[in-house]
């Protein structure tokens, strides 16, 4: 899966939340931009915006949570960091549990206050990578009507649009 976002929303509130536990605002950043980055696929939304909770290992080698919405502001859509910290050891283990309603900013730090290791399992998390860079460019593509409407197929299951498929399909080919 693939979410395009501009950047990240930070101010005073959401800065202190997340640092309280010792995670830097520059590792926070930087697990957006890592392929191992997980997020949870189904954390039940609130009435006023949808709530998830990302894990994966930060620029110092350590696993970490992140809670987080995003929010649309002057037409852009950024990643607002709720509340993280560290991930404990004997939450890499244990992986049972499924992730329960989250309604308020209030409840998601309370999550991520407890043991968690009953819910570190695959079937809470799937792979997910942001896309920084604004897509200003357009290609024109000639190609059978068969490989057209396979491309489109495959890519409905994936959840995803088909020229979004195809560009990462060039991207997956050059690396990025």
């Amino acid at each position: 899966m693939t979410e395009a976002v501009s950047g990240f929303d930070w101010d005073d509130g959401n800065i202190e939340k997340c640092q309280k536990h010792g995670v830097s605002l520059e590792e926070i950043e930087a697990l957006f931009l890592d392929k191992s980055l997980r997020i949870s696929p189904d954390i039940k939304h609130s009435e006023s915006e949808d709530r998830f909770i990302a894990t994966g290992v930060s620029i110092k080698g350590r696993y970490i949570f992140v809670g987080f919405t995003f929010r649309e502001k002057q037409g852009k859509r950024l990643i607002r960091p709720i509340s993280t910290r560290y991930m404990r050891e004997k939450e890499a283990k244990n992986m049972k549990k499924i992730f329960s309603r989250i309604k308020t900013d209030e409840e998601l730090e309370s999550l991520l206050d407890e043991d968690l290791s009953d819910y570190l399992h695959e079937g809470n998390f799937k792979p997910v990578t942001f896309e920084f860079q604004p897509k200003d460019k357009t290609v024109n593509l000639r190609m059978s009507e068969e490989m057209l409407e396979t491309v489109k197929t495959v890519s409905k299951k994936e959840g995803i649009s088909y020229q979004k498929y195809i560009r990462r399909a060039i991207e997956r080919s050059l690396g990025e």
